[in-house]
């Protein structure tokens, strides 16, 4: 029969001619030879057989058939209740979503009930997504494919976690890690439950912004539950046993009836082998013998599970957050997954690079990357966003330049150079971290074809000071016998400012392509005492410039201002210098607390009915989104009402998504050009047109300027490593930088240079441009000013 794929599993339907041809499911092992496996068969045997539930299909029977040709064993099967219906996947395929809150409740009613049927039994399904649930035509929805279920425990395959078992875009983040829990589940139902009602597969969604996607508009407390439902801590979800609880007064209302539960008590029949003894007879054990043959790879994650550390930012090891390529997949990276065909070519391309078959993996990563370039290739429209999605994967091309650079060092005995790229690859707006490694993994491209042995060290700081930490101590000893020269990153202020220390106790130089809190140098919490800190980027002084500069030219006549801002480095750097320039130019300002317990957005507006403009200072999600999640809801709740002079971390695609969702309800004339954010660098800027064409060669469009700084912050190290006479030591490339002498002509923008004051680290030539959030066609776009 049709099903979606299982790794060591087969599904087929066959017919019982004791019961005159009735339909039922069988299922049995691809793999034989692995007890581990049929140990977990056998586990979910014993799980089915105690769950009696009528969205549970029913063990029917369960029996080993032997085989002796070619080579004797005995193959498990189970015999399951055929369901007569839809899979929700197909249902989404055809382009069908719910379009009520209704439905919608009625639905996550009933799949919370049956989820709280099986929690209570002290066990979790760990594998919620639509493939996974059959709409029966009397409307009740049925939880099928337990093959991933467990107890409240861990079983471990090829010495690997199968709580590590992944469906990308729904599995939570600590099943990921190692460290499933029934709220694991939670989370996954919420996730289907975005599919079911957005119709876009939660991977290619902005979650985020869930609801602006929807066909109507959800009620607060519908929304406030999904919400929690998503939340990446276990322990601030919902239990089942609470969804049913706050969903129990709509569900009665709804127009779909949940039909009624009634737990059969009986046993399942017990049937001998003799039962299928005709279907057998008639060619399909043939199937049988050669599904069972191993053919299949794993899909698990391949990192180790991890205890938890004892601290309360549970903290993840460094070597499952830094890969030069060794790691199939960096643990709570939320940048790069891709769906299954791409992934599966991914990982080989990492394992052949990770056993030093350099100029294997080279070949498999240019193959994946080629599939999208190529005109030639006919692919359907899933098959052609799936090659997109890979192209755009910056750590394929990464890897193919590192196993480049492996195998030509070897090869003719040239030095290699090893940097390390720091950034949160967890943050809900992934488009941060993604547009660094683009221009990261372009400039190294770059070297790499000029010549130069250039590794790059992907390093997930997690947006966490004190994950951060760690991550600082292990490139400061090095990994895997790999010294690192230098340190592009980190994103955030915070988290830059708090392993300076070790990076500077070690002089191990760190540019920065995006940290932009006045002074950090000199900044005696910073600890900077080898003046190792050095950015690419302007400063939270030059954006309160542009900033203030763009207001003035907007509303000529403003008088006030009010001001959001929260208790992270960078946006109170940024409001302070703002607030000097206010007081400067005599204008005055009300500000706001983003940080502040029980801060209310609708509140905080109406207190601000007086002002001219809003000053947007949202910042970087140091340690917690949820001074950022206030922000993008004070954009939401404005309406547009009032201009926004937005902070640079509001300057991304997926804010242009949020607004372009809004505009889609209230008018695009309401929020056309009321959003003004300051870049370095935009690329209609003059003589920005070459690196603008190359950079969309790369990456198929999608930029901003923190690609473009990454690229520098590369850029300049690059010129440092091929300086004559250069030694290869971080002394010598500190010593560069801080040479008055030592200027780069950029790649990004003509006639720009990029050099360092000796005393701060910061770039001397730098400016900040102004753009406003314009329509452009049915979406928005950052333009000129």
């Amino acid at each position: 029969m049709e099903e979606h794929e299982h790794p060591y599993t087969e599904v087929f339907e066959v017919a019982d001619l004791d019961e005159g041809g009735k339909r039922k499911v069988l299922k049995t092992l691809k793999i034989h030879n692995n007890s581990i496996i049929r140990q977990a068969f056998g586990q979910e045997r014993r799980i089915l057989s105690e769950l009696r539930h009528p969205s549970i299909p029913r063990l029917e029977d369960a029996f080993s058939i032997a085989i002796t040709n070619p080579v004797s064993r005995e193959i498990p099967c189970l015999v399951m209740q055929w369901i007569e219906g839809e899979n929700l996947e197909d249902w989404l395929d055809r382009g069908q979503r719910l379009t009520n809150e209704t439905t919608e409740i009625d639905w996550f009613a009933q799949l919370a009930r049956v989820l709280d049927y099986v929690h209570q039994r002290q066990f979790f399904h760990r594998d919620i997504k639509p493939s996974n649930i059959i709409r029966q035509p009397s409307g009740r929805l049925v939880l099928i494919d337990f093959g991933t279920a467990r107890e409240l425990t861990e079983t471990v395959i090829n010495g690997h976690s199968v709580t590590q078992w992944r469906s990308l875009g729904y599995t939570a983040p600590e099943q990921l890690l190692g460290k499933a829990v029934p709220q694991s589940d939670v989370y996954a139902l919420g996730r289907t439950l975005l599919h079911l009602l957005t119709g876009t597969r939660p991977d290619y969604l902005d979650v985020p912004y869930w609801y602006t996607m929807l066909d109507f508009t959800p009620s607060e407390r519908f929304r406030n539950l999904l919400d929690r439902c998503l939340d990446e801590a276990p322990q601030q979800r919902p239990t089942t046993r609470a969804i049913l609880a706050e969903l129990q007064p709509s569900s009665n209302s709804g127009t779909t009836t949940l039909p009624p539960l009634t737990i059969p008590s009986s046993q399942p029949k017990q049937w001998k082998l003799s039962k299928y003894a005709k279907w057998i007879a008639l060619g399909l054990i043939a199937l049988i013998v050669a599904i069972a043959i191993p053919f299949c790879q794993s899909q698990f994650a391949s990192v180790s599970p991890q205890k938890s550390e004892a601290t309360q930012t549970k903290l993840i090891s460094p070597d499952r957050l830094i890969s030069y390529g060794q790691l199939t997949e960096i643990a709570d990276d939320q940048v790069s997954p891709l769906r299954l065909a791409f992934q599966t070519r991914k990982d080989s391309g990492i394992e052949q690079l990770s056993q030093g078959n350099f100029a294997e993996a080279v070949k498999i990563f240019d193959a994946i990357r080629e599939d999208y370039r190529n005109p030639k290739r006919q692919l359907s429209k899933d098959e052609r966003e799936q090659a997109k999605q890979a192209f755009k994967d910056p750590q394929i091309l990464i890897y193919r330049n590192n196993a480049e650079s492996r195998r030509r060092s070897l090869a003719e005995k040239t030095p290699l150079y090893t940097i390390a790229v720091a950034t949160p690859l967890n943050l809900e707006d992934t488009d941060v971290s993604r547009q660094i490694l683009f221009g990261a993994a372009q400039m190294q491209d770059r070297a790499v074809r000029d010549k130069l042995n250039l590794e790059i060290m992907i390093a997930n700081d997690r947006g966490n000071t004190e994950q951060a930490k760690a991550i600082a101590q292990s490139l400061v000893k090095g990994v895997d016998q790999r010294s690192v020269l230098a340190i592009v990153g980190h994103y955030t202020s915070a988290v830059t400012c708090a392993v300076l220390g070790t990076y500077s106790e070690a002089n191990i130089v760190v540019v920065s392509s995006a940290s932009t809190a006045k002074n950090i140098r000199n900044d005696a919490n910073c600890n900077d005492r080898n003046k190792v800190f050095f950015r690419t980027t302007s400063t939270t002084e030059d954006e309160a410039v542009a900033l203030l500069g763009a207001f003035q030219r907007q509303n000529p006549n403003g008088k006030k201002i009010g001001i959001f801002y929260s208790d992270e480095k960078f946006s109170q750097s940024l409001a302070e210098q703002f607030k000097d320039l206010l007081r400067s130019a005599r204008l005055d300002f009300v500000e706001k607390n983003l940080s502040e317990n029980g801060f209310d957005v609708a509140r905080s507006l109406s207190e601000m009915k007086d002002v001219d403009a809003i000053a947007l200072f949202a910042d970087g999600q140091t340690n917690s989104s949820t001074t950022f999640r206030r922000s993008v809801e004070i954009l939401r709740q404005n309406q547009g009402k009032k201009l926004v002079l937005a902070a640079n971390t509001l300057y991304n695609s997926s804010i242009l998504g949020e607004m372009k969702k809004l505009a889609d309800r209230i008018g695009f004339d309401q929020l056309d050009g009321k959003m003004i954010v300051a870049a370095d660098w935009f690329f209609e800027l003059p003589g920005a047109s070459a690196f603008r064409e190359e950079l969309n060669s790369y990456w198929a469009g999608d930029f901003n300027h923190k690609a473009a700084l990454s690229y520098e912050a590369v850029q300049v190290l690059t010129k440092v490593f091929q300086s004559p006479n250069f030694k290869l030591s971080p002394n010598a490339i500190r010593d560069r930088l801080n040479d008055p002498d030592f200027i780069v002509n950029s790649d990004i923008l003509r006639g720009r240079t990029i050099s360092f004051d000796p005393d701060t680290g910061d770039r001397r030539e730098r400016k900040r441009v102004a753009l406003k959030m314009t329509r452009s066609g049915d979406q928005f776009i950052f333009d000129s000013l």
